[in-house]
């Protein structure tokens, strides 16, 4: 098995070498998984309790992790892929990848300040470096994302274990700041991928920000449609339709106009029996029904 070159087979418990020069710095993986394919095979290593450690080796800083489950062939691509994570958040506040990198005996901080969470990383696709911010696999029955505005602030559901959920616009505003990749992925043999994807504030009605790529394959629609648009839920309606609460009718929180023309969640049509989630296709008309969809961001 492999992630990315990584070795990921079954090791023995070790014990963590902790590194004795005064200019190593280490941190110890509080919580957080690394989760992989292989063929049609999920693997999930907890990386509770593990040490990353960086040091300078001739003039070069090396990083590796440490601990159960981590191979040592492992622990250097490991270590560099997480301590990218940690130091790219570290102007946020963020204190870890995943959600849970802290050093040894403090709390540390989520991003923005927020308390940490486990987070759902792809390390593979593209290079890797993917953090899942919302995934449904219940497309045609709309009960799990009619949920409130607060409700979508703080984030709700289990994407850490690869469950349905959203990550929560607090921390969508935060890890999106400046703008990021985006890619859209579903149950189609392609993937739609996104450029400056941001979503502001709650001071801004966590307004979206998307521009579309040659590798968008959605006829421009995400972008043309919704870039720019503030976030609706069914208490806080803030769509431009002129008679309904768009958020209230499709059943989930988006980024509506009048409403959608691509949705992760919303209803195919105001809560029909037989409506479904929809993507667009790469040309023509019609829809893209989806049997399951996920947002990763980069």
């Amino acid at each position: 098995m492999s992630l990315g070159g990584i070795s990921m087979q079954p090791a023995e418990h070790r014990a963590v070498d902790e590194p004795r020069d005064p200019g190593s710095r280490r941190w110890r993986v509080e919580r957080g998984i690394v989760e992989y394919r292989v063929g049609q095979l999920r693997h999930v290593v907890p990386l509770k309790g593990a040490l990353l450690i960086e040091r300078l080796v001739q003039g070069h800083t090396k990083r590796e992790l440490i601990g159960p489950g981590v191979t040592a062939s492992a622990g250097e691509e490991l270590g560099s892929h997480i301590a990218r994570r940690a130091h790219q958040g570290a102007s946020l506040g963020h204190a870890g990848a995943q959600g849970g990198l802290v050093p040894p005996g403090g709390l540390g901080r989520g991003l923005g300040g927020l308390p940490p969470v486990d987070v759902a990383c792809d390390m593979t696709t593209d290079g890797g470096g993917w953090t899942l911010i919302a995934f449904n696999d219940q497309t045609t029955t709309f009960v799990e994302f009619d949920r409130s505005w607060q409700e979508y602030k703080d984030g709700f559901g289990a994407l850490a274990s690869g469950d349905m959920g959203w990550l929560g616009n607090d921390r969508i505003h935060a890890l999106s700041s400046g703008g990021v990749d985006l890619q859209v992925r579903h149950n189609h043999p392609w993937t739609n991928a996104y450029a400056n994807f941001s979503v502001g504030d709650e001071a801004s009605l966590y307004q979206l920000a998307v521009s579309t790529t040659p590798d968008s394959l959605d006829g421009g629609w995400f972008a043309s449609f919704h870039d720019g648009l503030p976030f609706s839920t069914f208490d806080n309606e803030n769509d431009t339709h002129a008679t309904i609460n768009c958020a209230e009718d499709f059943r989930a929180g988006w980024w509506y106009a009048d409403c959608r023309a691509v949705s992760v969640a919303s209803a195919g049509s105001p809560a029909p029996a037989d409506s479904q989630v929809y993507w667009r296709p790469q040309a023509g008309g019609g829809v893209l029904l989806l049997d399951w969809v996920a947002m990763w961001i980069r």
